[in-house]
């Protein structure tokens, strides 16, 4: 007499699922040019606060102790102003740069690409002929 035993097999590997839900993370950080052009502003605002600090350290230090307290008043003053007034020129101004790069970045794919494919073509007669139809057409 015959006994058949059916395991449970599972059918899929679950190292392959953790590696597949790892690169749809990848894909959605990889496309994301905004969260770049915030980091970006980010960035220039730090640099920007900084440079400052430094000139308003180097300005307070001439200064004498008494007026010390009214000069780090007018200088936040100042500072917050700036920070609140040049955010939204400094915003369209950075996702314009961004979207400049991503296009930038796009051609020269794109034209890595199709150098890669007219290497290939001079190599294989048979898509040469097709390249050949394709420009044609397109001239037409």
């Amino acid at each position: 007499m015959s006994t058949f035993v059916n395991p449970g097999f599972i059918k899929s590997h679950p190292g392959v699922n953790r590696f597949e839900t790892m690169m749809d993370g990848f894909k959605g950080v990889n496309h994301s040019a905004e969260s770049s052009g915030r980091s970006m502003l980010v960035l220039l605002l730090t640099a920007a606060f900084s440079a400052f600090l430094v000139v308003a350290n180097q300005v307070i230090d001439t200064w004498t102790e008494g007026h010390l307290m009214l000069a780090w008043i007018a200088f936040w003053t100042f500072a917050f102003c700036l920070v609140a007034l040049a955010i939204t020129p400094i915003k369209r101004v950075m996702q314009k740069v961004g979207q400049s790069f991503t296009a930038w970045m796009v051609r020269i794919k794109r034209d890595q690409e199709d150098q890669q494919m007219w290497d290939l073509a001079n190599q294989d007669p048979r898509l040469m002929s097709e390249l050949r139809c394709a420009m044609l057409k397109s001239q037409a």
